[in-house]
């Protein structure tokens, strides 16, 4: 009887032990992107321009669904999970039309290691899916109370956008509806009619994928009020209501919104008329070029491959890490920049980089040989190969 009555606290401590190493699941809970690392490349930070792409998975029965979004379009498809073991199938990135150039490349990189994940890796809040020699590092968020939800139904206008601690004067009209988790922004600012469709993420964040709209050039203030909300609208925002005022916070900025008198949905924007403006004209030559030749000297190694493509009357690439692209023209045989490319702007080691952007900006002269592209600028040679 003593020995029986000494087994019993030992198999109670040892049944809690086993209980209390189970391990964590990743499903339910809404993760957000926090790193990226492509096989035989560095851990790499999104930069707060950029909207993180997030994930969700679900029980549904016995199968497993995948949900979220690659940061500029939806995320959709199935999977299996089996203790570690995490497949990932069927992932649909939908359209990447209505991505902006420096979104490109972390989508193709993130539905890239998605589908080659093999298992996960969960520490509290943070989550790693294991692709091979690549990795994805999540944070996860606790889910908002209903009640908390709920309060912020209804119609808002937005009052003041605020970048980098500057206020950005907004010329146009734009409106939020917020209903449960959907979320949707309508309007003008600057020249352009603006569309988002939102969510609501895990940790009770907004978040705004795809966004689109019509693409007519604006004058100086009105483009600089689009970009300034494009940029904030891409990122996770995170709401507060005070009163009729809410304000939504991100990492580039914030945009303070009024609840409308009705609580409806969207303001129908004042129309806008721009004034025309022509085109750039069409380059001399067109394609992809990866860099051969940095100043007589061989292309150093870098995270990417470094590469110019020249399409219609846009450039756009790769700087050794980070994406860029905007708009430009031919001139006199110089390649002239329309304003500043925009970059993905990822936290990138000094020597995964090289300052490609800094040459195109500076006007560079352009030759083309056959399949060899020359861009000259200030000391600098850069020679590229047609891929």
């Amino acid at each position: 009887m003593c020995a029986l009555l000494t087994a019993l606290p030992l198999a109670a401590s040892l049944t809690l032990a086993v209980l209390g190493t189970a391990a964590a699941s990743p499903v339910g809970t809404t993760w957000t992107l926090q790193s990226i690392q492509v096989p035989g490349g560095v851990p790499i930070t999104p930069g707060p321009a950029l909207a993180r792409p997030t994930l969700r998975l679900d029980t549904s029965g016995a199968a497993l669904r995948v949900s979220g979004s690659t940061g500029c379009s939806p995320l959709t498809g199935a999977g299996t999970l089996k203790g570690q073991a995490l497949l990932l199938r069927g992932l649909q990135g939908g359209s990447s039309a209505t991505c902006p150039d420096a979104a490109l490349s972390l989508r193709e990189d993130y539905l890239s290691l998605l589908a080659r994940t093999t298992r996960f890796e969960q520490s509290g809040s943070t989550l790693t899916l294991v692709a091979g020699g690549g990795r994805l590092t999540f944070t996860g968020g606790a889910v908002t109370s209903s009640s908390a939800v709920a309060a912020l139904d209804g119609g808002y206008v937005a009052r003041r956008l605020t970048l980098g601690g500057q206020d950005v004067p907004l010329h146009g009209l734009l409106s939020l509806t917020v209903s449960g988790p959907q979320l949707a922004v309508t309007g003008v600012v600057g020249c352009n009619t603006l569309r988002a469709a939102g969510t609501r993420l895990g940790s009770g964040q907004f978040q705004f994928v795809p966004l689109a709209g019509t693409r007519m050039l604006c004058s100086a203030p009105q483009a600089q009020a689009e970009q300034a909300l494009t940029t904030l609208l891409r990122g996770p925002l995170t709401p507060a209501l005070s009163g009729t005022t809410l304000t939504l916070t991100g990492a580039a900025g914030t945009l303070t919104l009024t609840r409308s008198a009705t609580g409806a949905g969207p303001v129908s924007p004042a129309p806008v008329s721009p004034a025309p403006v022509t085109p750039p004209a069409a380059p001399a030559v067109s394609g992809t070029y990866r860099l051969k030749l940095l100043d007589g000297q061989a292309a150093p190694s870098t995270f990417r491959p470094v590469t110019l493509t020249l399409d219609g009357a846009r450039v756009g690439g790769t700087d050794g890490c980070n994406s860029f692209g905007g708009a430009y023209s031919l001139k006199g045989g110089r390649l002239l920049v329309d304003g500043p490319l925009i970059s993905t702007r990822m936290m990138c080691p000094e020597d995964q980089t090289l300052p490609l952007l800094s040459a195109l900006e500076g006007g560079p002269t352009l030759r083309v040989s056959g399949r060899t592209l020359t861009l000259t600028a200030e000391e600098q040679t850069w020679v590229f190969e047609k891929e």
